[in-house]
């Protein structure tokens, strides 16, 4: 979303170290993601919000949580979070292999 990209400190080893981290967490964040939109649905058809943007979103904000606090020493500079105000923009989606 206009952020640079991420800069690693030991390129190799800490960007798998995090992927393996990160798809561990999205057996959560999806499904936790999956029922708040249900749960909040009259809101996210108001705002024209999709289920993939919400993922989307989410994921987003979970990579950056991610580098800005356990992979912290290790990300030069990390990306910025995505606010819900962008919810609406955000054209990331999550892949079928990204929890794997």
């Amino acid at each position: 979303m206009g952020d640079p990209t991420p800069e690693w400190r030991l390129p190799w080893l800490s960007a798998t170290v995090f992927l393996i981290v990160r798809g561990c967490l999205l057996w959560v964040v999806i499904p936790m993601t999956f029922v708040g939109f249900i749960l909040l649905w009259p809101y996210w058809r108001r705002e024209r919000a999709s289920l993939g943007q919400l993922l989307g979103w989410a994921d987003l904000n979970l990579a950056a949580t991610l580098m800005r606090s356990v992979f912290r020493p290790f990300v030069i500079n990390p990306p910025k979070w995505t606010s819900i105000e962008r919810l609406t923009e955000v054209n990331h989606r999550i892949g079928f292999i990204d929890p794997l």
